[in-house]
């Protein structure tokens, strides 16, 4: 967990870089970036409140100068098996970067470490986030977020699934819809469900939202994406969450 900074960088606007999993052995010189999720649950008796404060508290803790963001997302449509509060989301620029920070956080932030775990019982993550396209946005520290569960098909290799999933982004964006896209692929601690990676897809709220069903059904978007995809890689439906930047120290380098 990286020092918050009360100074944040518009949402969405990190850059997905370094760290590596089965894939880039295929993808070569493809960069991926750590990413720990922690999927929580207000303990009994807590609430946001009780965790804004143990964010606080952290705030105050300088554990070392790494790149870091984080963000919060809330269950929005989603299924009954999203029944968790909160998702934590943070953002190291390389393993190197993760692996050093957190061991001096450990050292240095017991008290805060605590006041964390007496607001919020969390199961923790740590994926290899590799970024598929980027989208201009507006700036927003607030916005909305898409996961889906992506499974590569038999006898395909990750690179030839990545390579679609590119084709369809690049399509997206070049006809009126770019929308920042990442595949995120397991590291440790596992996740339910049996997929190759996670598909995240960000939008910066409802509007966004709207516009992307409209255009992909204006322009039979859909039979695009099911053709450059049919073969490869298939994904489940979507789950949608409210998200808010909470830290963002990456533009300040």
């Amino acid at each position: 967990m990286k020092n918050l900074l009360s100074a944040a960088v518009p949402g969405l606007a990190v850059v997905l870089l370094g760290s590596g999993t089965a894939i880039a052995q295929e993808e070569g010189a493809r960069h991926f970036q750590p990413v720990e999720m922690y999927v929580c649950n207000y303990r009994d008796g807590q609430d946001q409140g009780d965790f804004d404060r143990a964010l606080r508290m952290m705030s105050e803790v300088e554990s070392s100068d790494a790149p870091y963001a984080g963000y919060q997302l809330f269950p929005g449509m989603v299924t009954p098996e999203q029944n968790f509060d909160f998702i934590f989301v943070g953002v190291y620029a390389s393993g190197t970067d993760y692996g050093r920070d957190n061991a001096a956080y450990i050292q240095m932030a017991e008290d805060e470490i605590e006041a964390w775990e007496e607001a919020a019982d969390c199961g923790t993550s740590l994926w290899a986030s590799h970024q598929l396209s980027e989208s201009p946005g507006d700036g927003s520290a607030e916005f909305m977020v898409s996961f889906q569960d992506c499974q590569v098909a038999d006898g395909r290799s990750y690179m030839h699934a990545m390579e679609a999933m590119r084709q369809w982004t690049n399509y997206r964006a070049n006809n009126g819809m770019a929308l920042p896209t990442w595949a995120w692929f397991p590291v440790y601690g596992g996740a339910p469900g049996d997929f190759s990676f996670k598909l995240i897809t960000g939008f910066g709220g409802y509007e966004d939202v709207g516009n992307s069903f409209s255009w992909m059904v204006d322009n039979q978007a859909y039979l695009v994406r099911d053709q450059m995809l049919q073969g490869l890689v298939s994904c489940d439906v979507g789950r949608m969450y409210y998200g808010q930047e909470i830290m963002n120290s990456f533009e300040q380098e």
